[in-house]
């Protein structure tokens, strides 16, 4: 139970439920649905005073297909495995996991010798390769994998032995798909950083090129639009500044 006058700073989504009535009064950018509080904005929601307001944050970095991200295996169902994402910071810009993700385990481009490539509480650095309702993930690329493991009978944080994982205090053993990060936080993160602002910078690029064809094009159409109105005569108003009515020819 929280007490009178406490603030906390969670981030919500619009629409997203914060309280109800009879413990809240709905102020700043939240209302009421059916005695049900929510919010209107995506930001950080404020509890004080027996209110609850939201403090809107603007602007929201997103994580994007293929950037690199950790995250924690939290449960399995066939072959697809679910991952809860870690917000990350990237260039001191921080990219938001609104949602959870999966890896579809049964992947034409895996190692089909490894059985389960990653179990439950197992930490992954994955890539994202798609967004649906949830991220898409891949751990099979060479950087990819399982970062951090513990020992499922007695706790332990699991060691590498060439392709296996094992615990030196109860001697088990099992094989996944271990990322050559294993274990090395410094690398981990200059490897999510270095790597992510790469792919961002190719992205940034890519979407340039894209709304130059689309100037290119846009303009293409304006000029060759011109030329066969020209041609047919019609009183029409110039693409490009200059006469707006033209002659007859």
């Amino acid at each position: 139970m929280k007490k009178e006058g406490e603030m906390e700073n969670e981030l919500v989504l619009p629409g997203q439920e914060l309280g109800v009535e009879e413990e809240f009064l709905a102020s700043r950018n939240t209302y009421l649905d059916n005695g049900i509080i929510r919010a209107t904005v995506f930001g950080k929601v404020i509890k004080k005073d027996n209110k609850i307001e939201i403090d809107p944050i603007k602007a929201i970095n997103k994580l994007k297909v293929n950037m690199f991200v950790l995250g924690k295996i939290i449960d399995s169902a066939g072959s697809v495995v679910f991952v809860k994402i870690d917000d990350i910071k990237i260039a001191n810009e921080e990219y938001l996991a609104l949602t959870d993700g999966k890896i579809i385990i049964k992947s034409k481009n895996r190692d089909e010798r490894i059985e389960r490539p990653c179990g439950l509480n197992d930490i992954v650095l994955a890539r994202i390769t798609d967004e649906e309702d949830t991220y898409i993930l891949d751990i099979f690329e060479h950087e990819a994998g399982v970062v951090f493991s513990r020992c499922p009978i007695c706790g332990r944080a699991m060691d590498v032995n060439n392709n296996f994982l094992e615990c030196k205090v109860c001697e088990y053993k099992t094989e996944k798909k271990i990322s050559p990060l294993y274990m090395n936080i410094d690398e981990i993160n200059k490897f999510l950083n270095d790597k992510n602002v790469e792919i961002l910078s190719s992205s940034s690029n890519e979407s340039a090129e894209h709304k130059y064809d689309d100037r290119r094009r846009h303009f293409n159409r304006g000029f060759n639009r011109h030329v066969d109105e020209r041609r047919r005569g019609f009183k029409t108003h110039h693409y490009f500044r200059g006469p707006r009515n033209y002659n007859k020819v």
